[in-house]
């Protein structure tokens, strides 16, 4: 069938945005690195889905994102703009003072209602164009964009430190760092999911139908990893109280 043939729709885009965030407290010198936090997925009698990192002994469950330190591969159709970082200024010359410039001066969490070290937000867009053909629509190309802000903070007086408090905020910033990817990496995977979802796509009898159902997909999606990345930080935090590293 010629391209010509069929009535095209110009690229049309809709979006969602998710912020995640690190509580982190670098006073120990400890130098392990957490490399994945495991996330499981199950389901209540009541048919609620839950996401943690410990599945419920009289619950069957599955494991859904393991956040590594290396982001997965994008697909195809997935653009993975570079990170916009945004900065706040910290003083200290102890660990001590730069946790508590840290709790003055970072970002705010409604969430936890204070201060916290990072937030990094991430979003996805799509765009797409569908074709028309014998009273039927189809989607034809579609692009999808993640972007993300990280809010990280910047040491402005180093040189009033010792070397023992300069090599713990060494350790402790590429662990937020960690962290943070961990939270990109969620967004690569929703983006992922969304592609794979709108390649199975069918055609449907309008193309109000087909945009609808692609609208429904992406809220989904972002609905699941919303609580996905809310999951990534409970169990983030679990993991570094056991190890003795951090604390939230």
């Amino acid at each position: 069938m010629k391209l010509e043939n069929l009535n095209r729709r110009s690229w049309l885009t809709q979006g969602h945005w998710l912020v995640g965030l690190v509580v982190v407290q670098f006073l120990h010198t400890h130098t392990h690195m957490h490399a994945h936090a495991e996330v499981f997925k199950w389901t209540d009698k009541d048919g609620r889905t839950h996401y943690g990192d410990r599945v419920p002994q009289d619950k069957v469950g599955t494991s859904v994102k393991s956040a590594n330190v290396a982001s997965p591969t994008a697909a195809a159709e997935v653009e993975i703009e570079p990170s916009v970082m945004k900065y706040f200024d910290i003083y200290g010359r102890t660990p001590r003072e730069l946790q508590a410039s840290i709790l003055v001066n970072g970002p705010f969490s409604e969430l936890l209602q204070r201060h916290v070290n990072a937030t990094c937000g991430w979003g996805i867009t799509w765009k797409f164009d569908y074709l028309q053909d014998k009273g039927r629509c189809r989607i034809n190309k579609f692009k999808i964009t993640l972007s993300t802000v990280i809010t990280f903070p910047r040491w402005q007086n180093p040189e009033a430190a010792d070397d023992a408090t300069r090599a713990i905020w060494s350790r402790a910033s590429k662990e937020i760092q960690v962290h943070e990817d961990g939270h990109k990496a969620n967004g690569i995977e929703a983006a992922n999911v969304l592609a794979r979802r709108l390649r199975g796509l069918q055609s449907f009898d309008s193309c109000e139908a087909l945009s609808a159902e692609i609208s429904k997909a992406g809220k989904q999606i972002y609905a699941e990893y919303s609580l996905i990345d809310r999951a990534y930080d409970r169990t983030e935090a679990l993991k570094i109280r056991r190890g003795g590293r951090f604390a939230p």
